[in-house]
């Protein structure tokens, strides 16, 4: 629970790969034992449709901050069935997915549309 502007801290919100992104952990792939299940989903899908912005820090796959200062209007998601080659093009090109510096300006109230 945080406080009614206070910020949710998110893991694993970008996998780098496919095979890291796989529902079963026990199973085989190009990942070599490493894996960040589907909570991606659960992030990009908030922060696509959330009402609250939301950023995915290029970091340690992916670190998602919700900033509940900040609202906005809700939007549609635009990969519902999260199709993967449909995925890594949006995550690449939306505002979402930022670096550290952008993300630290972000917080502080910068940049909003980076």
């Amino acid at each position: 629970m945080s406080t009614e502007k206070g910020n949710v801290i998110l893991h694993h919100c970008h996998p780098p790969h496919q095979a890291f992104a796989r529902e079963d952990y026990g199973a085989t792939s190009g990942a070599k034992g490493s894996w960040n299940g589907t909570t991606y989903k659960a992030a990009w899908e908030f922060a696509w449709t959330g009402c609250y912005e939301m950023k995915i820090v290029d970091a340690d796959r992916g670190i998602g901050v919700i900033d509940k200062s900040k609202t906005r209007e809700e939007r549609p998601n635009p990969n519902p069935y999260f199709e993967w080659n449909q995925f890594e093009a949006l995550r690449k090109s939306s505002e979402v997915l930022i670096m550290y510096d952008d993300f630290k300006a972000w917080l502080k109230g910068g940049n909003d549309n980076m």
